[in-house]
């Protein structure tokens, strides 16, 4: 029995009055800018998609051997006014490769200042142009629908009331491993409440969300860390931790745990492990190039290093310091500090523990810890102290108005992981290599 031979022309026009609440899809209130169709054999299904979809620009993508159709679709659309000439494109691409489709598709859509809405029907053609298509639609990240019906075997067309238009998850949406790496370069950039939010956004439509929301987690520890909310940076590293594959190798997960640790410490209060808080806030700050932030922490370490020895080997008291209980003269206190400015004339102290003050303190009780970091320094290290006190001073974030550069940062580094060392003793350098901020470049 011969096959009735179908009229593409009456085909369209069928298609263009047909009403069919079922087809409707849902593809939201947001306008859609393009639709790029595949044309097959028969223009019925670019003809659909157009008609559901109802976009402001139409590209139909054929080959030579289904011009005519594109022809066909174009002449009535126009003659219909549902679309104007002007919005109407198509291009001549070679069905088997995905360069062609995705380089001419580059070519006729134009560029535009604000994101536009575009979606790809890769219903029409041979199943290796669809599959080039999508590929293209991948790497566009375009939307992507397909019109799918229930065929008739005896007349061999859609039965009435089947068709409908699918839209289908673009993989790179679905899995997500473009967003995931560009969350994870924002991370190790420093730009943690960027990496938290696309990372949150993506953890609510990929397939796999937990690994995205262990990488979140993270990321948001980070956040409440250099804002000092520790108790809240705990929760969020504990939620990354307990999280299965949060981006972090084994390394990375236990380094993690060692500064949660850290992080409840902080949170109690613990001096010691708050002066290590001061100089990984101040190496972070200085990798992100705010060399200000980062002297201002430095300097912080540094004071509270000075003042806790004082307080807990002298048993000073940090708000009203006694010098003579601790047997020093004014006398010894002048020359210690006409030694670092020869200006100065003052006699005492004031009775709060500050940077100076403490530092002409414990020199003036020829403190052990000072004379060791004089010797394995081999200079005058109360005079370069003072010096860099003066840069922090001058400082926009104290009391100057002066920028702190790349070179100022250093030397404040370099003096307060030496002091450290020295004042907390040889296991410090292994907390300060804990608190270093993790990197996901370092995990793969």
């Amino acid at each position: 029995m011969a096959h009735e031979k179908s009229d593409p022309s009456a085909e369209i026009h069928e298609i263009l009055r047909a009403v069919d609440a079922k087809a409707i899809p849902e593809i939201g209130d947001e306008p859609v800018d393009w639709l790029v169709s595949l044309a097959g054999y028969s223009p019925g299904t670019t003809a659909f998609a157009f008609d559901r979809v109802r976009p402001k620009n139409l590209l139909v993508i054929h080959t030579e051997e289904t011009k005519e159709n594109y022809n066909l679709l174009a002449g009535i659309l126009t003659a219909e006014k549902r679309i104007p000439f002007s919005n109407l494109r198509h291009a001549a691409c070679n069905p088997t490769d995905a360069r062609s489709i995705y380089e001419e598709t580059r070519k006729q859509i134009p560029s535009s200042n604000t994101k536009q809405r575009i979606m790809i029907d890769i219903t029409g053609g041979k199943k290796v142009m669809s599959a080039t298509a999508a590929l293209a639609a991948w790497q566009l990240d375009f939307e992507i629908c397909y019109v799918e019906s229930e065929y008739d075997p005896v007349t061999r067309k859609p039965v009435p009331g089947t068709t409908e238009l699918i839209l289908i998850d673009n993989p790179k949406s679905l899995f997500g491993d473009d967003d995931i790496k560009r969350a994870e370069d924002l991370f190790d950039a420093g730009a943690y409440s960027a990496a938290h939010t696309l990372l949150t956004e993506l953890a609510d439509r990929v397939l796999s969300p937990e690994p995205i929301r262990g990488r979140a987690h993270l990321a948001k520890m980070y956040e409440y860390w250099i804002d000092l909310e520790f108790t809240k940076a705990v929760e969020e590293g504990n939620r990354a931790y307990r999280t299965a594959s949060n981006g972090l190798k084994k390394h990375g997960n236990d380094q993690l745990q060692r500064q949660i640790a850290l992080l409840q410490e902080m949170g109690a209060a613990d001096q010691k492990s708050s002066i290590l808080c001061f100089y990984a806030l101040g190496k972070h700050f200085q990798e992100q190039h705010r060399y200000d932030f980062a002297v201002l922490f430095f300097y912080r370490a540094l004071e509270a290093v000075f003042v806790d020895r004082l307080v807990e080997h002298y048993k000073v008291d940090q708000r009203n310091a006694d010098y003579i209980k601790l047997g020093v003269t004014e006398d010894q206190l002048l020359v210690v500090s006409q030694n670092i400015n020869p200006t100065w004339q003052r006699r005492g102290l004031a009775p709060d523990l500050g940077f100076i003050n403490s530092l002409v303190l414990l020199k003036a009780l020829d403190d052990e810890r000072i004379s060791a970091l004089e010797a394995a320094e081999g200079q005058d290290i109360i005079k370069v102290l003072y010096n860099l006190s003066l840069l922090r001073n001058d400082s926009v974030l104290a009391h100057g108005f002066k920028t702190i550069t790349k070179d100022d940062a250093e030397p404040f580094r370099e003096r307060a992981k030496a002091t450290l060392e020295v004042f907390l003793g040889a296991q410090v350098k292994q907390s300060m290599k804990d608190l270093t901020f993790l990197k996901f470049a370092n995990q793969r």
